[in-house]
């Protein structure tokens, strides 16, 4: 503890060691994940040498010990640092929000599954509710990124109950990720992979038009038609499907 403590800087610190400590991560991504300077999470965490294995800029950081793990995981021990507490966790999951509302690059680092799995391992309660709108924002473009694609069906059917045990979450961001759920179960219902859960109206349009025929004549997968089309991920499209 007394590591920790005199450590410079902690307000910093703390959102560092819980996205360690929760997702591994290297300095790197660090920097990129809080909007860092290059080189500031090396230095933010150069004082607990002692504590944490960093070998370079590019390796995933690590305890030298399990014990230090188990020390930030208990809150009669750590205290302020336990990675482990609401009041830690939240913040920690604004940040990354907040990174997966940006724009979407191919190279960028990809835990938007595991992201979620932790956001709905958060008690409901109030303190969750600054939450909701940064998760509306989220980039469709991360959600249907085609290297982790196969792997969403979990996330909707993890994220929209816990969103509806949460009596203050607004209707609109449930709808919302039920209309993902419903678009990739549409692109997915040609291989037998799943089937439509969540039923919506059709209103023709001529944008309507060109998604069925590059979904079911040209053999184009969902997450493609924003390129093929020129289109964005607008509802009134997609979720018109």
């Amino acid at each position: 503890m007394t590591i920790l403590s005199s450590a410079p800087r902690q307000s910093e610190l703390i959102p560092i060691l819980c996205a360690v400590f929760n997702f591994g991560f290297c300095p790197k991504e660090l920097d990129k994940l809080f909007r860092l300077a290059e080189g500031e999470a090396l230095l933010l965490l150069r004082d607990l040498h002692s504590v944490l294995k960093i070998q370079s800029s590019e390796d995933e950081i690590s305890s030298h010990h399990a014990s230090f793990v188990d020390f930030l995981k208990h809150p009669d021990r750590s205290g302020t640092f336990c990675i482990d507490i609401l009041n830690n966790q939240i913040p920690l999951a604004r940040s990354l929000l907040q990174f997966y509302a940006g724009p979407f690059q191919r190279n960028e680092i990809r835990l938007l599954s595991r992201l979620i799995s932790f956001i709905v391992s958060l008690p409901p309660s109030g303190a969750v509710a600054e939450l909701f709108p940064l998760i509306a924002s989220v980039n469709p473009d991360h959600i249907f990124d085609p290297k982790e694609y196969q792997s969403r069906y979990n996330d909707f059917e993890c994220i929209v109950p816990w969103l509806k045990k949460n009596p203050s979450a607004p209707a609109d961001v449930i709808q919302l990720w039920e209309d993902y759920a419903f678009i990739f179960s549409i692109d997915n219902i040609r291989y037998g992979e799943s089937t439509p859960s969540i039923k919506h109206n059709v209103s023709p349009s001529p944008e309507l038009l060109c998604i069925l025929v590059s979904l079911r004549l040209l053999g184009h997968r969902l997450l493609a038609l924003p390129t093929k089309l020129d289109l964005t991920w607008d509802r009134s499209q997609n979720c018109s499907v």
